[in-house]
C-alpha cells in the first residue's frame, strides 16, 4: 500500500480524468465546516500541493532512506538543501530528524505528480528495494520529492479544520474541543467558518526540528538523569549521516552491563537517585560506589528490589469487540490520557510502589531485617572492615528465595584477588571496569 501510494496511484486510470485530488484516511474527519473549497484555493494560488498535517515519521520505516536520497541528488547533480523546505528538513551535516508530510490528508494538483519528474524520483527509490527491505512509508517519499523537485512557492502548509486520531486543528487561532460523548474532536460551533490560512512549508517543517547552533545539532545525551553536551561526531568524512554522542552514552552503557555483575534487573546511578523525591529514593538500595570511564567523579549505584517471579500471568478473556479505526482511536486517546496522568508533577511514583498490589507482592521478600543486615554489611565493606562485611553479606546472600545478586557481587570482589583484606589505599571506591 505505501509503495502504491508513493507513485503508482497517480497513474491509475480512475484518476486520469481529474485535475485535483484530496486524500483522507478512513479515520480522518473535519471537526468543523470549511470556510473555503481547498481545490479552489489550490487552483487560485497556482500551487502544486497543500499539506494540513505535518509530523515525524517513525525511525523504523526510514532506515537508510537518507543515504539513497543523497545518492539520488548526486546522480541528478542537485543540491540536497537547495530549497528552504529542504534546509528545514536536513541539517548542514545531512542529519534528518524524520520530519514528514503526513499523508492522512493531502490536497494535490495531479498533473505534476503523474509527470516525469516526480515519477522518476519514485522509480529510483523503488529500484533500491527500500519498500520491501526496510518497509519505507509513503510519507518520506512524498516529503523529499516535493521539497527537492518543487520550488518553495509551489507548496504550502494549510490550516483548516481537520482531525485524525490524536491530531486536531481547527485552523489558525482556533482551538479544538474533545467531546467525550461522541469520542471525537470538534471546533467551536459559534464561530464562523474560517478561510484557509497558509504558510510556507519550510516554516512548518522547521518547527519540528530540534534547535540548532552554527549548523550543528545542540542535542543532549542523558544517562541515568545526567545531561551533557555532545562530545563529537561518530564516523568519518565518508559517513554522511553523522551522529553525535556524549561521554554519558558510554557511562549508561557501562551501568547497563553492570546489571549482570550485580545480578539485578534495575541498576540506578547516584545522579538519578538525587533527582528523585526522598520517598522514592528510600525505596532504592545502595549496593556499591564505583568509578566509571567517562565520569569525573565516583558514582554510587543503587538497585530497585523487585522479584517479578512472584507474579502470576493473568489469563484475561478477549474483549468482546471488533477492532476498527474507532476503537483504535479510543484506545490511543485513553493511553495518551493515562500517560499524561503518570507524567504529571503531582503524581507520586513512590505511591505506586507502596499501594499497588503487584509491586507490593514483588517487594515482599525484601524485608526490613534483610535490608538492615545488608546495609550493615555494605557499611563495613565501604569502611574497610571486610571480615565483618563478609560475615554479614554471607547471611544476606541466602536470605531470599533466590541468591541476592549484590551480596554475591561484593563477596566476589572482596575475595578475588583480595582474600577479604581491604587494600591499604581503600576508600570505599573501586573501578567498575576491573575484572572481578
Amino acid at each position: 500500500m505505501t509503495r502504491w501510494r508513493s507513485g503508482p496511484v497517480f497513474l491509475e486510470p480512475a484518476l486520469a480524468g481529474f485535475d485535483y485530488a484530496m486524500t483522507l484516511d478512513t479515520d480522518s474527519y473535519f471537526p468543523g465546516p470549511l470556510g473555503e473549497d481547498p481545490f479552489e484555493v489550490l487552483h487560485a494560488q497556482g500551487l502544486a500541493a497543500m499539506f494540513p498535517h505535518l509530523g515525524r515519521e517513525s525511525a523504523s520505516v526510514v532506515v537508510n532512506f537518507m543515504h539513497y536520497f543523497l545518492l539520488y541528488c548526486r546522480l541528478q547533480k542537485l543540491d540536497p538543501r537547495r530549497t528552504r523546505m529542504l534546509a528545514a528538513l536536513i541539517e548542514k551535516n545531512y542529519k534528518w530528524y524524520q520530519q514528514c508530510l503526513m499523508l492522512d490528508i493531502e490536497i494535490l494538483r495531479l498533473d505534476w505528480f503523474r509527470g516525469p519528474v516526480y515519477q522518476d524520483f519514485f522509480r529510483y527509490m523503488d529500484s533500491v528495494g527500500g519498500f520491501w527491505i526496510h518497509r519505507w512509508g509513503n510519507n518520506p517519499v512524498r516529503t523529499f520529492a516535493v521539497t527537492l523537485l518543487l520550488e518553495d512557492k509551489d507548496v504550502r502548509t494549510a490550516f483548516l479544520p481537520y482531525a485524525h486520531q490524536d491530531f486536531c486543528s481547527c485552523g489558525a487561532g482556533r482551538a479544538c474541543q474533545w467531546i467525550s460523548e461522541k469520542e471525537e474532536y470538534t471546533c467551536d460551533e459559534k464561530s464562523e467558518p474560517a478561510a484557509i490560512a497558509m504558510e510556507e512549508l519550510a516554516e512548518g517543517l522547521l518547527d519540528l526540528q530540534p534547535g540548532t547552533e552554527d549548523g550543528r545539532p545542540v542535542s543532549s545525551g542523558v544517562y541515568a538523569g545526567g545531561w551533557s553536551d555532545p562530545q563529537g561526531a561518530v564516523g568519518s568524512d565518508f559517513k554522511i549521516d553523522a551522529s553525535y554522542i556524549s561521554p554519558n552514552v558510554s557511562i549508561a552503557n557501562s551501568i547497563e552491563h553492570a546489571t549482570r555483575k550485580y545480578g539485578v534487573r534495575i541498576l540506578i546511578s547516584q545522579t538519578v537517585a538525587q533527582c528523585c523525591t526522598k520517598e522514592m529514593a528510600s525505596k532504592m538500595r545502595l549496593i556499591d560506589k564505583v568509578t566509571i570511564k567517562g565520569s569525573l567523579v565516583p558514582l554510587e549505584l543503587y538497585c530497585l528490589d523487585l522479584d517479578f517471579k512472584r507474579l502470576q500471568v493473568e489469563d484475561r478473556p478477549e474483549l468482546p469487540i471488533t477492532w476498527n479505526s474507532r476503537y483504535r482511536f479510543k484506545s490511543r486517546h485513553a493511553m495518551e490520557m493515562r500517560k499524561n496522568h503518570l507524567w504529571a508533577d503531582e503524581f507520586s511514583k513512590a505511591h505506586i510502589l507502596k499501594k499497588d498490589p503487584h509491586f507490593q507482592e514483588m517487594r515482599t521478600p525484601y524485608t526490613d531485617p534483610f535490608l538492615q543486615k545488608f546495609n550493615m554489611g555494605y557499611q563495613n565493606y565501604a569502611q574497610g572492615e571486610w571480615q565483618v562485611a563478609r560475615n554479614l553479606l554471607i547471611q544476606t546472600h541466602t536470605m531470599l528465595r533466590d541468591k541476592d545478586g549484590p551480596s554475591e557481587a561484593l563477596l566476589r570482589f572482596m575475595e578475588k584477588p583480595h582474600q577479604f583484606k581491604a587494600p591499604e589505599a581503600w576508600r570505599g571506591v573501586h573501578a567498575l571496569e576491573d575484572p572481578w
